[in-house]
């Protein structure tokens, strides 16, 4: 079975819909689509390793908002919304 993509507009709309919960809006689109444009992803899909970056990036940002348990539980959702875990 070969590892999950997920189309890039869902990826970012999940992550923005959990996280701006914590953050608010304007930072929850921020943090995914600039992790996105930081680690150089360009396609229309991500790949599995690519999830994972923009995932641990966004997660990172996240603490120093809200705190570690708060990051880590966001991610943990935006992977459930997305069938990742």
């Amino acid at each position: 079975m070969a590892p999950p993509s997920i189309k890039r507009e869902i990826f970012v709309t999940t992550i923005e819909e959990v996280v701006s919960d914590y953050v608010g809006e304007l930072v929850a689109h921020a943090a995914s689509t600039g992790s996105i444009r930081r680690l150089g992803i360009t396609n229309d899909r991500l790949a599995a390793d690519e999830i994972e970056q923009v995932l641990g990036s966004v997660e990172t940002s996240l603490r120093v908002l809200a705190g570690d348990s708060d990051a880590a539980g966001a991610i943990a959702e935006v992977k459930k919304r997305l069938g990742l875990s």
